[in-house]
């Protein structure tokens, strides 16, 4: 994306506090205010959309797409609701909405509270003690509309990665997670909260989702943890200095990171190869723990 220098003058105090933030986010100033802005701008254009729908100028799917939200996230996050409808849940209004077959819950589907809010998002899928754990940065809208994980095009290469290596097997298109689930593995993201993309997220999600994922991986206790994105890894490591394949343990299990979706296919082989001796060294095959 083309950038631009943008020249500001702000008071000392202010700049003070920016700074004070920026150490404590583990930043470097630029880079801190850059994200608040780019955050800034999100809200504003994600206030703008749903004050439209709330005032019936547009839809909820044009909402949505200007917005850059699920049209759940729509329906949920819209302060413009008829005044009896405010108790209903979500899934009563998506059935208003968009039609009582798309109200049932779906796969995994599972509505989940996030920063004060209800989001339609993806259920925790724990291993059996000793499986192995994916752990991803959140949901895709394509994947929570699905209802299983990693549905996106992305995803569909992760699920490729884990064939190669012996951790998928018979898995029905569409549906790859009941498959990983049934030999004893399990699948989480860092953040609940779906997106289209994951550059939609902010630091608040992060924050709030952290210690959050922490505690799930310390309660399942697995023998392996995968991290298919280096940020999700990042994030929970608390460094961004990480490199592929095997990385420091979390409490004291084992981690490792998958090469990035697009790496050059040598890469990718020398980081398959990897993995596998990883799991031969930890006992960890396709039929789990």
């Amino acid at each position: 994306m083309a950038s631009e220098q943008v020249n500001l003058r702000l008071g000392s105090e202010i700049v003070e506090e920016l700074q004070r933030l920026a150490d404590a986010a583990s930043l470097d100033r630029a880079t801190y205010i850059r994200r608040l802005l780019e955050e800034a701008v999100s809200r504003e254009r994600v206030g703008r959309a749903l004050e439209a729908y709330a005032r019936g100028e547009w839809s909820a799917g044009r909402a949505a797409e200007e917005s850059g939200l699920s049209i759940w996230d729509v329906l949920d996050r819209s302060t413009g609701a008829p005044a009896d409808d405010d108790a209903a849940s979500l899934p009563d209004r998506l059935a208003a909405t968009l039609g009582e077959e798309h109200a049932a819950v779906v796969g995994h589907q599972q509505t989940t509270p996030w920063l004060g809010k209800e989001v339609l998002s993806l259920a925790d899928l724990p291993p059996r003690r000793g499986g192995v754990v994916i752990v991803g940065i959140n949901p895709t809208s394509a994947s929570v509309r699905a209802g299983h994980y990693f549905q996106g095009s992305l995803g569909q290469r992760l699920w490729k990665h884990l064939k190669r290596v012996d951790l998928l097997r018979e898995a029905v298109p569409g549906a790859e997670d009941d498959a990983f689930v049934a030999e004893g593995n399990g699948l989480t993201d860092v953040v609940k909260r779906p997106t289209n993309q994951a550059g939609d997220l902010t630091l608040a999600d992060f924050e709030h989702g952290r210690p959050r994922a922490l505690e799930r991986l310390e309660t399942w206790q697995p023998g392996l943890v995968v991290f298919p994105f280096k940020r999700a890894a990042a994030v929970l490591h608390g460094r961004s200095d990480l490199q592929t394949g095997e990385g420091p343990p979390l409490h004291g299990t084992p981690t490792f990171l998958l090469a990035r979706p697009y790496a050059p296919r040598p890469d990718v082989e020398a980081n398959e190869i990897a993995l596998r001796r990883v799991l031969a060294r930890l006992e960890i095959a396709a039929s789990g723990a």
